[in-house]
């Protein structure tokens, strides 16, 4: 009876360890992850409901690739030990509105999760290649901002293309098609897949990694704020 009541306490220890990926306005990308209506906080605009009424649009989903650059706290560090940058993305709960909480077509919002979450594999795969290729200090640094922007470029591309086809050109097999692009596209970069690391970074805001800051600088202008 002791030894079960130990190992039952050391599991709730080993549980209590582990951030959450979600927080009550925002949460992290996972893989088999439910959109609920919950997610769904902001309360409708005109706006919105206008374009449920000419298009037939009844969300207003906002997913943003979060990003940011952590440094060695200390200089003389800084060189034995690399930048860390960090690309996730973001569900902002607080920013998401809904004029419907039909399950399957909450469900269908997920494809702008899945389009943010490529791009910030794209962003890891690529920073992470310029570093191992340089395995200097300051490569990060240096690319870091055109790799950001260029992710989130392509994902606000990708988003237009799927609202266009799907609202503006209504394309039938529009959703399906898109869904059946995606899935393939996560599975051949399963590699890249964000990392809790990466989540909790951007979701609790502190440097996860210990003796890092975040660095005071950037070269360049984000196009993609932080979450």
């Amino acid at each position: 009876m002791r030894y079960l009541l130990l190992l039952l306490l050391c599991a709730r220890w080993a549980g209590a360890q582990v951030p959450p990926l979600e927080t009550p306005t925002r949460k992290a990308w996972q893989p088999r992850q439910p959109v609920l209506a919950t997610d769904f906080q902001a309360p409708p605009t005109a706006k919105l409901r206008e374009l449920e009424q000419k298009a037939g649009l009844r969300t207003d989903t906002r997913v943003s690739l979060g990003s940011v650059l952590d440094v060695p706290a200390k200089r003389r560090d800084r060189g034995p030990k690399l930048e860390q940058a960090y690309f996730a993305a973001i569900w902002l709960k607080d920013q998401s509105a809904t004029l419907t909480t039909d399950t399957a077509a909450l469900a269908q919002e997920r494809i702008l999760f899945d389009l943010a979450e490529l791009a910030a594999r794209q962003a890891r795969r690529t920073l992470q290649q310029l570093q191992d290729s340089s395995h200097a200090y300051g490569t990060a640094y240096i690319y870091y901002v055109p790799v950001a922007n260029q992710a989130c470029a392509w994902y606000h591309q990708q988003v237009d293309a799927y609202t266009r086809a799907r609202y503006i050109d209504k394309q039938p097999e529009a959703h399906a098609t898109w869904r059946r692009r995606i899935d393939v596209a996560l599975r051949e970069s399963a590699a890249w897949a964000t990392p809790a690391q990466a989540a909790q970074r951007l979701l609790g805001g502190q440097p996860v990694e210990p003796g890092y800051i975040k660095s005071p600088t950037v070269l360049g202008q984000l196009g993609c704020g932080q979450p």
